[in-house]
């Protein structure tokens, strides 16, 4: 309520804009009194029916303030952005041209103890065996970054391509092994899965590397079984622990794989653009967006901008002279573009 007055208003209520002489404050409404209620210092109208009322003075007024409050609250840089066209807000085409390319690498880790740690496990205090890096797979649920933990167990069959024959017991909240090969990833996932598994760890057989393992067929849609996939020498060092038994855990170690620009998945193997502030995008996706902006999309990093304006000022032997609020028009009320700094609207 207030000075204000409800939402719902009239609006043939009075409309008079008030500044004070002493402090500068503007008090819209304010009935008429005679002093400023901060500061008790004298009112002044700056005209009847300022904000929509048909008095030229009263609006050119309100302009006016607007300006100087604009100008005194917001960056000057902010001001520069808005001042240029949009077509020159992208990023300069030197950079486009250099931004480096690079293969999305594995982003899960596969953590190994022996089972008789378990208590220095728990506690983060024994330093594991192995440390393998691998892909998640496309289906079911994502790895997180606590992650999954359990003992380690072979799948029988090893490829798990038939009804595992493992002691039930011994794979119910166990990482299950599984070689690739003999049958889909959904159907080994969906194995251990009815076992009760907290996941499953499939090792790569082909020279392909890195692999997401995925789902073409749309077969696991209902996967909720998190699973992984490691490369064929990783595979070896597990087999080469021995019979004894293991406790594992699989996490995410990169949480941001998806592409801001599309919110879609950056696979392992795919090709991805990294920017000077350490984040990734599709190469065509970052592309696109930096021919209109200069700044990444998930951190607002700037990048140098197509900036057309002369460097010296026009010609007149001078800087250019910073613009300021008061160099725009002020916005008409509806929407759309009709005023405000240049490109506000675009």
């Amino acid at each position: 309520m207030g000075d204000f007055g409800p939402a719902y208003a009239s609006r043939n209520a009075p409309r008079t804009l008030y500044r004070c002489e002493d402090c500068g404050a503007a008090l819209p409404f304010s009935g008429g009194e005679g002093s400023c209620s901060l500061c008790g210092g004298n009112l002044r109208a700056i005209g009847p029916d300022a904000v929509s009322g048909p008095a030229p003075a009263g609006r050119e007024a309100v302009a006016q303030l607007a300006a100087e409050v604009l100008q005194q609250i917001v960056p000057q840089e902010l001001l520069e952005e808005l001042a240029l066209p949009s077509a020159d807000r992208g990023t300069e085409e030197s950079v486009l041209e250099e931004l480096p390319v690079e293969k999305v690498e594995p982003f899960a880790l596969l953590s190994v103890w022996r089972a008789a740690d378990d208590d220095a496990v728990a506690a983060d205090a024994a330093a594991p065996l192995l440390e393998l890096r691998g892909t998640g797979s496309t289906f079911g649920s994502p790895l997180s970054e606590g992650g999954v933990a359990g003992p380690l167990v072979f799948a029988a069959p090893a490829d798990g391509a038939a009804a595992l024959t493992n002691d039930a017991a011994a794979l119910r909240g166990a990482l299950v092994v599984m070689r690739r090969g003999g049958c889909s990833f959904v159907d080994k996932v969906r194995r251990a899965q009815a076992a009760g598994a907290a996941a499953c760890v499939v090792v790569q057989t082909g020279d392909v590397w890195p692999f997401s393992m995925s789902d073409t067929t749309g077969a696991g849609a209902d996967l909720e079984l998190p699973s992984l996939m490691l490369r064929p020498a990783d595979g070896g060092a597990l087999s080469a622990l021995g019979a004894a038994p293991l406790r594992a855990r699989a996490r995410v170690v990169d949480a941001h794989t998806t592409c801001a620009v599309c919110q879609e998945e950056l696979l392992a193997s795919s090709l991805a653009v990294k920017l000077g502030c350490g984040h990734r995008f599709h190469e065509d996706c970052i592309k696109r967006w930096l021919t209109k902006q200069h700044t990444c999309p998930t951190c607002r990093a700037p990048l140098p901008t197509k900036d057309a304006r002369p460097a010296d000022g026009g010609g007149d032997g001078g800087g250019a002279t910073p613009p300021t609020w008061s160099d725009f028009p002020v916005p008409r009320s509806g929407g759309g573009p009709g005023g405000g700094p240049a490109g506000m609207y675009t």
